[in-house]
Order: structure tokens, then C-alpha cells, then sequence
């Protein structure tokens, strides 16, 4: 017997009618998504999750902000398991400009696992010289924070090391 779960956009507009809070409506439409995602439904799961986003996009409070920055991550994660290497990136980068906008000009944690995760993504897809530059900046701000982050920043050396040993030799 198959669950029925509702649409994202008919959630929405239900929690709109009910005069619900932004936030409200952004848990619920994530709630949602999970259930999309438990039935293996991952674009079900993208459309709920656009909904939250648009919800979020006009004009968001701090908090708010630093959650559409997590919902664009968790959007690229998704595109990037259906194989879509062009939103996957999209989504990357928008997540990582806005946490590069809410963390300005301190270097922080969530912008170095933004630049990682999108250096990998490039990795993955053979952007070698990109995936190096994302892969450094995310380095360099481990390494500035002045918190202990030794096994991230082992990773991403051994990542740096990798992508060093894939680039083609030139002779003479």
C-alpha cells in the first residue's frame, strides 16, 4: 500500500491559508522533503525544499539566513546523488556565497566546509585546478580559525596531495 504524501507547493499554499510563520512553514515543508526522501523520491524531496527556499529567499533574518544556506547545500547533495552535475554546482556555490555573506569578513567553519564540500564535487568531476583553489581556501581558513580542526585539515591535505599526483606531467 503506498503512502500518499502530499505536494510541496499544496503544503505551502495550506500553511499560507492558515496564516503560518515563515519558519513554520519552512519545518513543515522540510518534514516533508524527509518523507519524499524515505520513499526514495529525491526530486519530490527538491521540490518541497525549493518551496522552502522561495519562502526564505525574500528578504531573510539572520537565522533565516543561515538555514537557506544549509537548505542550498542539502538541495546540491541531492542533484548531486540524481547525477546533475550542473545544479549540483549551482546549488554549491550559492551555499557558499551565502555563508561567505553571513560570515564576512571572519573566516568560519560552515565557509571552509562549503568551499570543501564544493571542492570535492569538482574533484569528483575531474575540475582539478578548481577543486585545488576550493580545497586551499578551505584549508587556509581551518588553519586560521585557531580551533583544532587536525583531522579536516589532514583530509583536506590528503585531498590537495591527490589532485597534485592526478595533474598531467608535462615533458621536455
Amino acid at each position: 500500500m503506498a503512502i500518499l504524501i502530499p505536494d510541496g507547493l499544496e503544503t505551502y499554499n495550506k500553511l499560507v491559508q492558515k496564516k503560518a510563520s515563515r519558519t513554520e512553514i519552512v519545518y513543515a515543508l522540510q518534514q516533508l522533503s524527509d518523507q519524499w526522501l524515505t520513499q526514495k523520491r529525491e526530486k519530490k524531496a527538491i521540490e518541497c525544499l525549493d518551496q522552502a527556499m522561495l519562502t526564505l529567499e525574500a528578504s531573510p533574518s539572520p537565522e533565516e539566513d543561515v538555514l537557506l544556506a544549509g537548505l542550498y547545500h542539502q538541495v546540491g547533495h541531492l542533484w548531486r546523488q540524481l547525477g546533475n552535475h550542473k545544479l549540483t554546482g549551482m546549488y554549491y556555490k550559492k551555499a557558499l556565497e551565502r555563508y561567505q555573506e553571513i560570515h564576512t569578513p571572519t573566516p568560519h567553519y560552515d565557509v571552509a566546509v562549503a568551499h570543501f564540500v564544493l571542492a570535492s564535487f569538482l574533484d569528483q568531476i575531474w575540475k582539478q585546478k578548481p577543486a585545488q583553489f576550493h580545497y586551499e581556501q578551505a584549508l587556509q581558513m581551518m588553519t586560521k580559525s585557531g580551533k583544532k580542526y587536525h583531522k579536516e585539515i589532514a583530509v583536506i591535505q590528503e585531498k590537495l596531495e591527490t589532485i597534485k599526483q592526478k595533474k598531467p606531467r608535462t615533458t621536455m
